[in-house]
């Protein structure tokens, strides 16, 4: 698979991930959805993809405040570390739904 080459492990440790992740995302009404010869997608509605995007973002910078914004937009600084972990083109798509 693209990740597995993309980022040197094997496809069971991706899976793995993605099965791990499962129980954080189902906590925001998301689900991850598999299609053979396409890839993994998520579906969700915007406002829970929003949210489930800015705890990752709280999470994985530890010590680091983020502004919190009312109306639960993507801070500057949220945006780009999601731009930085997932890619311009992910983070666009994403904006998308």
């Amino acid at each position: 698979s693209l990740f597995s080459e993309e980022l040197n492990v094997s496809k069971k440790v991706i899976s793995d991930d993605i099965n791990s992740i499962f129980k954080e995302f189902s906590k925001y009404n998301i689900r991850i959805n598999r299609v053979a010869g396409h890839g993994v997608f998520i579906t969700g509605d915007e406002f829970s993809i929003r949210r489930a995007m800015k705890s990752y973002c709280k999470y994985s910078i530890g010590n680091k405040v983020i502004r919190e914004a009312s109306d639960n937009r993507i801070s500057v600084e949220d945006q780009e570390l999601w731009i930085n972990n997932f890619g311009q083109d992910n983070f666009e798509k994403s904006v998308e739904v």
